[in-house]
């Protein structure tokens, strides 16, 4: 019997504008100012998603879906990665 994948969908409002929003979640330099050390994003259908969270792991995955201000999806790997090194999966 093969089991089905695990998934999880998360749908947040912040109360804020949505550009403002957008951006601390796909402009590298603001993903800094609230969470990690480093950010590499690619925020396009297939780009990296590749965040430094503690010095030591990473949050790693890829945008599935980016419509500018209205609406971001992007998967995350199962378990943290221990490689932030952008070539590794």
């Amino acid at each position: 019997m093969q089991q089905e994948a695990l998934v999880v969908r998360r749908e947040t409002h912040v109360p804020a504008p949505p550009a403002a929003v957008f951006a601390l979640l796909t402009d590298p330099e603001k993903i800094l100012r609230w969470m990690g050390t480093e950010a590499n994003v690619e925020p396009q259908p297939g780009g990296i998603y590749l965040v430094n969270v503690t010095g030591a792991r990473c949050a790693r995955g890829a945008f599935r879906e980016v419509v500018p201000v209205h609406r971001l999806a992007y998967s995350l790997a199962g378990k943290a990665a221990t490689s932030c090194r952008r070539d590794r999966a």
